[in-house]
């Protein structure tokens, strides 16, 4: 075989090289996370905060928060945003598969105890298929405040949430307060309340 086909052989070696480097790296994409996060692709949305380091969508702070009413883990009544003002709200969107949304769910039931009757709280456990693994990680945690199924992450996609997990404040008015990503200390639930409990 001369230069040409050489050549040939040497152009369909690197492409099928690439080829194969590119279907590995889908593949770890695929596999590094059951749900994995699009961060790093949002990333280029720009309104980078400190409170939003990946510039993540988010709702603008001051507009009305979308109203919900979702089936409740476990059964029993629907779980209301509660959107249309009265007291407080914290809403956290979580999943079973989530290992950050795990370490955070101690936080919550603490935060929630301790401002029961100024603040309210609601779980929104979305787009997660193992209930019984919601509910086990719920009552490891200590969590007793109303959780909603959103199986379909249409109460998440209202919320422009892309990462979990993601927990947005909503004043006494129905209004954002603001939204925090990735898992919340306790120290910062805590400041969030404050905040809530301050706004006009």
């Amino acid at each position: 075989m001369g230069p040409d086909g050489d050549a040939k052989r040497v152009l369909w070696a690197a492409t099928a090289l690439l080829l194969c480097v590119a279907l590995v790296a889908l593949i770890v994409g695929l596999t590094s996370g059951r749900h994995s996060s699009v961060a790093s692709a949002a990333a280029s949305v720009g309104n980078v905060t400190p409170a939003n380091p990946h510039g993540l969508p988010s709702i603008p702070s001051g507009r009305p928060a979308p109203g919900f009413q979702l089936p409740r883990l476990g059964g029993g009544p629907v779980v209301s945003s509660g959107a249309d003002g009265g007291t407080p709200l914290v809403v956290n969107f979580f999943a079973s598969w989530c290992p950050n949304c795990v370490d955070e769910l101690k936080n919550f039931a603490a935060a929630s105890a301790g401002a029961q009757g100024r603040v309210d709280f609601v779980g929104v456990d979305s787009n997660d298929t193992d209930q019984s693994a919601a509910r086990k990680l719920l009552a490891q945690s200590g969590v007793h405040y109303p959780v909603g199924l959103d199986s379909t992450a249409n109460t998440a996609v209202a919320y422009s949430v892309v990462a979990l997990p993601t927990t947005v404040f909503i004043d006494r008015h129905g209004r954002i307060l603001g939204e925090a990503f990735g898992t919340q200390s306790l120290g910062q639930l805590r400041s969030w309340i404050n905040r809530l409990e301050a706004s006009a």
